[in-house]
């Protein structure tokens, strides 16, 4: 699958999910009107690009992206906005790690092809971060890094910038969701164990009366 037209029908998924009413488990502590104005500017960025110099630019997705990631950036306290980046850090690292063994002789390229990568560092942000901003800021980080370091090694640092292939940006989007459904699904679990906790108290507290 085109890597243009995978990023598409991700954002497009997201899209329906969102105005289907998982508005509370998709952002969890970013402003609803944020994530609407995100969603729905993002794809007339899609052929559009900033130029930085006269051979390197900057997509206009990538443009939109970090203007939203940025402004969650700022709302979030200081201690959980480096806490975010440094676990970026962390993901870009794995990211990249897994990114380029791809290229080895070995059967990695079925399971850590990028968007392989990509949903294990959703999975880990899942875990290791509490809410929508903090995954949202770290896997960004990530995945900037990552490109980042992976155009100045190959030496096309306009590969990146410029965006022939939104492969990254596909990838972006498979670590956020991928993230957010976790994050849900462990919500789901937690409230089933108070619910039944809660249960199991009520039991005891009638047996007792």
């Amino acid at each position: 699958m085109s890597p243009v037209f995978g990023a598409v029908i991700l954002w497009l998924a997201t899209v329906i999910l969102w105005w289907s009413g998982w508005k509370e488990e998709a952002a969890d502590g970013i402003p609803h009107r944020a994530v609407a104005i995100f969603l729905s500017g993002w794809p007339l960025f899609m052929g559009w690009s900033l130029p930085l110099t006269s051979s390197v630019s900057l997509h206009g997705a990538w443009v939109w992206t970090l203007a939203l990631i940025f402004a969650v950036a700022w709302k979030m306290e200081a201690s959980w906005r480096w806490t975010s980046v440094s676990a970026g850090l962390l993901f870009g690292s794995i990211y990249l790690l897994l990114h380029r063994l791809s290229y080895f002789p070995f059967d990695w390229s079925q399971i850590a092809a990028p968007w392989g990568a990509a949903i294990l560092i959703g999975g880990l942000a899942a875990i290791l971060l509490r809410d929508a901003p903090a995954q949202l800021l770290s896997l960004s980080v990530a995945i900037a890094i990552s490109e980042s370091v992976t155009a100045i090694v190959v030496g096309h640092a306009g590969a990146v910038v410029s965006g022939h292939s939104l492969e990254w940006m596909r990838n972006w989007w498979i670590a956020v969701l991928f993230a957010r459904l976790c994050a849900a699904i462990m919500q789901m679990f937690a409230r089933v164990k108070r619910h039944r906790e809660q249960r199991i108290g009520w039991r005891r507290g009638g047996e007792r009366s």
